[in-house]
């Protein structure tokens, strides 16, 4: 039977030591998180990446009836994945340029701003032709891919590269 020593350690966040046939372990514990920070942290992220491009696909019965025969769900998941994919090869060489505070208040504001743009000018106001309209709304899908696929890219890189 092998000696086996445990003692917690003060002021170390739960760290446990264990010593076992000379051997030094060190078992950390998560830290308590009163306020569910971390949850909260997680579902705006969610939010801020999830909300506005699916503000565009749960529309699609609105952009049928816009642009019949057209195919706008095509075209928009294209857009969207091809601008992502920019995107993130972007993030990968900017990843050190601009803090990460800048990168994500960029992506975010610049995707509000394109969905208010939407909604007003083309929801409320209709100010464009057809042609024009479909062009527009591709376009904002492009903006909104750099929008939401850089703050979570660019948070996820910070992460790894620190």
């Amino acid at each position: 039977m092998t000696h086996t020593a445990m003692r917690n350690w003060e002021g170390h966040g739960g760290t446990t030591a264990i010593i076992t046939r000379g051997v030094y372990l060190r078992i950390c514990h998560p830290p308590i998180d009163a306020y569910n920070a971390v949850y909260l942290a997680f579902v705006l992220g969610g939010a801020g990446f999830l909300l506005p491009y699916n503000s565009f696909i749960m529309a699609m019965d609105y952009f049928k009836i816009r642009y019949p025969g057209s195919p706008v769900v095509f075209d928009m998941s294209l857009v969207y994945i091809c601008v992502a994919l920019l995107t993130v090869l972007a993030n990968n060489l900017l990843v050190e340029t601009f803090s990460l505070n800048s990168r994500i208040n960029f992506g975010y504001i610049m995707s509000f701003i394109t969905l208010i743009f939407v909604v007003v000018c083309e929801v409320w106001w209709e100010a464009f032709g057809s042609a024009t309209s479909y062009t527009v709304n591709l376009a904002a899908v492009a903006v909104v891919a750099v929008g939401c696929t850089g703050p979570l890219f660019s948070s996820t890189l910070d992460v790894i590269y620190r």
